[in-house]
């Protein structure tokens, strides 16, 4: 289930953790002291580390802020005879994500330590999205910056293009000009994808109903669907499912993810659209909707890179369409990622609020 490092002297202690958390799925390493904790993390990734305040070698708390600092993603539930509030804020200023006193038993032991492993996914989710968001900005301020300059020459590359048609002989002459009004074709489709991802967006969300929303994407893609005769499998929950979002961008987000599968399979019948209720991100309830398709899928060492604009495997990609999508989904606060198996299934799973937020009065009870 999750790969655990415990980190306590006391090896009575010990055993009796290492016994509750294997006897519910867990593989667990023990290290009695600051340094094999250290060694141990320098040579595995662990799913969360618990760690006793007390060690031989150094102290807890210098241990804990020098983790937390190493190893940023790293969920540290804090486990120790300190039962006093001092303690547990200076814990958590170290950089805890949780604080468990001694004596604990097998039920709050357990229950501590995946509700620190889900509190630091959430909020490690929550930073990688901001910083996103601020990556996005930025690039697409350079994007409209070089687009803005470059447009410019190449009206007067067009203008003198067509002069110089006017004026020259058929011949090896007007086919370089001609070559050459076709590459400032390509820079200036190039320059509008720039605009496209540069160009800011403000949403207008309501409540929509998944349903149609899934239709409308289809009905945008009607064209390549009418070649194969054939459309895309949906399931989606009797009851119905419904998304706060902008419909516009919403839509935008799906058609980009079945073209991107279309491009990957062709036959519409390999890709599949499937609706769910999700979890919950930054404390609003989700609804899931994944797109995944049976292709030759997306190598590992891609699969971080495939939201960066301006990448793209494609010979004729542009590298826009998913970094566009995976925008608008955080702007919509949802959240879009991507898993593969390389020839059995790739899956983009796009989460978006279920409802709309709850005034603060309400949260409150007032």
């Amino acid at each position: 289930m999750y790969s655990i490092l415990l980190t306590e002297d006391d090896q009575a202690t010990a055993m009796m953790a290492e016994e509750v958390l294997r006897a519910r799925g867990c593989s667990v390493r023990w290290a009695p002291n600051a340094a094999e904790t250290r060694a141990c993390l320098e040579k595995q990734r662990y799913d969360a580390l618990i760690l006793d305040l007390g060690l031989p070698d150094e102290n807890g708390f210098d241990l804990l802020r020098a983790l937390s600092h190493q190893y940023p993603s790293l969920p540290i539930l804090v486990m120790t005879n300190l039962d006093d509030a001092a303690s547990a804020i200076k814990s958590f200023r170290h950089g805890a994500t949780d604080y468990l006193a001694k004596p604990v038993t097998p039920d709050i032991l357990f229950d501590g330590l995946v509700t620190t492993i889900r509190r630091k996914v959430e909020v490690w989710n929550l930073q990688e999205n901001e910083r996103q968001r601020q990556r996005y900005s930025d690039l697409g301020q350079l994007a409209s910056s070089f687009a803005h300059e470059v447009r410019n020459p190449l009206a007067s590359i067009r203008t003198l293009c067509e002069l110089l048609n006017h004026d020259l002989q058929p011949g090896p002459q007007t086919e370089c000009v001609e070559r050459l009004q076709k590459l400032t074709m390509r820079i200036e489709s190039l320059m509008r994808v720039f605009l496209d991802f540069s160009r800011p967006s403000v949403p207008a969300p309501k409540i929509l109903d998944v349903k149609s929303l899934i239709l409308r994407s289809m009905e945008s893609l009607e064209g390549r669907l009418r070649t194969s005769g054939t459309s895309p499998a949906c399931s989606i929950p009797s009851g119905g499912l419904t998304v706060y979002a902008d419909e516009t961008q919403a839509v935008s987000i799906l058609v980009g993810l079945l073209e991107n599968a279309l491009d990957a399979v062709k036959d519409p019948t390999r890709i599949r659209i499937e609706a769910a209720p999700g979890g919950t991100l930054q404390g609003r309830t989700m609804t899931h909707l994944r797109i995944s398709d049976d292709g030759p899928g997306i190598p590992s060492h891609l699969l971080a890179k495939i939201f960066s604009p301006f990448f793209s495997t494609k010979p004729k990609g542009t590298g826009i369409g998913l970094a566009i999508a995976h925008r608008l989904a955080l702007e919509n606060q949802g959240s879009l990622v991507a898993t593969s198996i390389p020839q059995q299934e790739t899956c983009f799973l796009l989460s978006l609020p279920r409802e709309a937020p709850r005034a603060q009065g309400a949260v409150n009870g007032r």
